[in-house]
Protein backbone atom coordinates (compact mmCIF):
# COMPACT_ATOMS: atom_id res chain seq x y z
CA UNK A 1 0.00 0.00 0.00
CA UNK A 2 2.52 2.44 1.22
CA UNK A 3 4.68 1.49 -2.48
CA UNK A 4 1.47 2.53 -4.47
CA UNK A 5 1.21 5.39 -2.38
CA UNK A 6 4.80 6.31 -3.64
CA UNK A 7 3.99 5.59 -7.07
CA UNK A 8 0.34 7.58 -7.49
CA UNK A 9 2.53 10.40 -5.57
CA UNK A 10 5.35 10.20 -8.78
CA UNK A 11 2.90 10.01 -11.19
CA UNK A 12 1.17 13.21 -9.70
CA UNK A 13 4.79 15.09 -9.94
CA UNK A 14 5.11 13.75 -13.59
CA UNK A 15 2.13 14.39 -14.44
CA UNK A 16 2.31 18.21 -13.03
CA UNK A 17 5.53 18.53 -15.01
CA UNK A 18 4.12 17.39 -18.24
CA UNK A 19 1.43 19.88 -17.80
CA UNK A 20 3.89 22.71 -16.43
CA UNK A 21 6.10 21.89 -20.16
CA UNK A 22 3.12 22.05 -22.09
CA UNK A 23 2.65 25.40 -21.22
CA UNK A 24 5.82 26.81 -21.70
CA UNK A 25 6.28 29.04 -24.82
CA UNK A 26 9.51 29.56 -27.45
CA UNK A 27 11.99 32.16 -26.92
CA UNK A 28 10.96 35.41 -27.82
CA UNK A 29 13.54 35.52 -30.21
CA UNK A 30 12.33 32.32 -31.68
CA UNK A 31 8.84 33.88 -32.17
CA UNK A 32 10.25 37.08 -33.16
CA UNK A 33 11.02 36.32 -36.87
CA UNK A 34 7.71 34.99 -36.90
CA UNK A 35 5.91 37.70 -36.09
CA UNK A 36 8.31 39.96 -38.38
CA UNK A 37 6.88 38.12 -41.64
CA UNK A 38 3.80 38.23 -40.64
CA UNK A 39 3.56 42.36 -40.06
CA UNK A 40 5.36 42.52 -43.34
CA UNK A 41 2.77 40.07 -44.73
CA UNK A 42 0.02 42.57 -43.22
CA UNK A 43 2.13 45.67 -44.02
CA UNK A 44 1.24 44.51 -48.16
CA UNK A 45 -2.01 46.28 -48.74
CA UNK A 46 0.17 49.75 -48.36
CA UNK A 47 2.30 48.58 -51.04
CA UNK A 48 -0.97 47.59 -52.77
CA UNK A 49 -2.00 51.79 -52.36
CA UNK A 50 0.90 52.54 -53.83
CA UNK A 51 1.31 50.77 -56.42
CA UNK A 52 -2.90 52.15 -57.29
CA UNK A 53 -1.24 55.65 -57.03
CA UNK A 54 1.24 55.12 -59.41
CA UNK A 55 -1.47 53.66 -61.85
CA UNK A 56 -3.50 56.57 -61.39
CA UNK A 57 -0.83 58.82 -61.70
CA UNK A 58 0.11 56.87 -65.19
CA UNK A 59 -2.64 56.30 -66.80
CA UNK A 60 -4.38 59.49 -65.60
CA UNK A 61 -7.39 57.60 -64.25
CA UNK A 62 -8.21 57.86 -60.44
CA UNK A 63 -10.58 54.84 -60.55
CA UNK A 64 -8.31 52.58 -58.79
CA UNK A 65 -7.97 54.72 -55.60
CA UNK A 66 -11.42 54.59 -54.02
CA UNK A 67 -12.38 53.68 -50.14
CA UNK A 68 -11.88 49.88 -50.41
CA UNK A 69 -8.67 50.18 -52.17
CA UNK A 70 -6.99 48.21 -51.31
CA UNK A 71 -9.29 45.70 -50.41
CA UNK A 72 -10.84 46.62 -47.32
CA UNK A 73 -10.48 49.44 -44.75
CA UNK A 74 -8.96 47.12 -42.30
CA UNK A 75 -6.24 46.36 -44.73
CA UNK A 76 -5.78 49.80 -45.91
CA UNK A 77 -5.28 50.78 -41.95
CA UNK A 78 -2.53 48.41 -41.15
CA UNK A 79 -0.82 49.22 -43.80
CA UNK A 80 -0.84 52.72 -43.28
CA UNK A 81 -0.06 52.02 -39.57
CA UNK A 82 3.23 49.82 -40.63
CA UNK A 83 4.07 52.37 -43.07
CA UNK A 84 4.10 54.62 -40.31
CA UNK A 85 5.54 53.30 -37.53
CA UNK A 86 7.65 50.42 -39.12
CA UNK A 87 7.51 46.63 -38.74
CA UNK A 88 11.09 46.83 -36.96
CA UNK A 89 9.35 49.27 -34.28
CA UNK A 90 6.33 47.15 -33.26
CA UNK A 91 8.17 44.25 -33.19
CA UNK A 92 10.52 46.03 -30.93
CA UNK A 93 7.58 47.71 -28.48
CA UNK A 94 5.69 44.09 -28.38
CA UNK A 95 8.86 41.99 -27.12
CA UNK A 96 9.97 44.90 -24.98
CA UNK A 97 6.39 44.70 -23.20
CA UNK A 98 6.32 41.04 -23.08
CA UNK A 99 9.78 41.14 -21.39
CA UNK A 100 8.27 43.02 -18.77
CA UNK A 101 5.15 41.40 -18.60
CA UNK A 102 4.74 40.01 -14.84
CA UNK A 103 3.24 36.03 -15.12
CA UNK A 104 4.94 36.03 -18.62
CA UNK A 105 4.90 32.04 -19.53
CA UNK A 106 7.72 30.12 -19.42
CA UNK A 107 10.17 29.79 -22.29
CA UNK A 108 11.88 26.77 -24.03
CA UNK A 109 13.10 26.13 -27.22
CA UNK A 110 10.62 23.97 -29.35
CA UNK A 111 12.85 21.08 -29.74
CA UNK A 112 14.26 20.84 -26.26
CA UNK A 113 10.19 20.88 -25.08
CA UNK A 114 9.10 17.98 -27.48
CA UNK A 115 12.57 16.18 -26.14
CA UNK A 116 11.47 16.91 -22.65
CA UNK A 117 8.22 16.03 -22.73
CA UNK A 118 8.82 12.68 -24.79
CA UNK A 119 11.34 11.84 -21.81
CA UNK A 120 8.62 12.84 -19.08
CA UNK A 121 6.16 10.62 -20.73
CA UNK A 122 8.11 7.44 -20.83
CA UNK A 123 8.84 7.68 -17.37
CA UNK A 124 5.62 8.40 -16.30
CA UNK A 125 4.31 5.42 -18.34
CA UNK A 126 6.88 3.47 -16.57
CA UNK A 127 5.71 4.68 -13.15
CA UNK A 128 2.34 3.35 -14.23
CA UNK A 129 3.58 0.09 -15.51
CA UNK A 130 4.61 -0.24 -11.99
CA UNK A 131 1.65 0.75 -10.38
CA UNK A 132 0.02 -2.18 -12.34
CA UNK A 133 2.06 -4.92 -10.88
CA UNK A 134 1.24 -3.50 -6.85
CA UNK A 135 -2.51 -1.98 -7.32
CA UNK A 136 -3.79 -5.38 -6.09
CA UNK A 137 -7.32 -4.82 -5.32
CA UNK A 138 -7.25 -0.81 -4.72
CA UNK A 139 -9.18 1.14 -6.96
CA UNK A 140 -7.33 2.68 -10.17
CA UNK A 141 -6.66 6.12 -10.94
CA UNK A 142 -9.40 7.37 -13.85
CA UNK A 143 -6.56 8.92 -15.72
CA UNK A 144 -4.28 6.07 -16.02
CA UNK A 145 -3.12 5.44 -19.71
CA UNK A 146 -5.41 2.31 -20.96
CA UNK A 147 -1.93 0.52 -22.20
CA UNK A 148 -0.34 0.43 -18.94
CA UNK A 149 -3.83 -0.88 -17.66
CA UNK A 150 -2.94 -3.90 -19.77
CA UNK A 151 0.42 -3.87 -19.78
CA UNK A 152 1.62 -3.03 -22.79
CA UNK A 153 5.40 -2.54 -22.03
CA UNK A 154 7.40 0.77 -22.79
CA UNK A 155 9.25 0.12 -26.09
CA UNK A 156 5.77 -1.39 -28.35
CA UNK A 157 3.73 1.49 -26.25
CA UNK A 158 6.49 4.02 -27.34
CA UNK A 159 6.36 1.76 -31.46
CA UNK A 160 2.57 2.12 -31.45
CA UNK A 161 2.48 5.94 -30.02
CA UNK A 162 0.60 5.01 -27.26
CA UNK A 163 3.10 7.15 -24.67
Amino acid sequence: MKNLQKIRAKVSELTAEIKRVNATRPPLDELEAELRQHLEIMARPMSALIENSVDSLTSGSFTYLTPETPAGKTDFAIGLALAALGVDHIVGVAVAQVSQMEGAPERMPVSEKEAKLADLKRERYSIELEEQTVIGTEPQRADVSGAAYIGVPLDIAIECELV
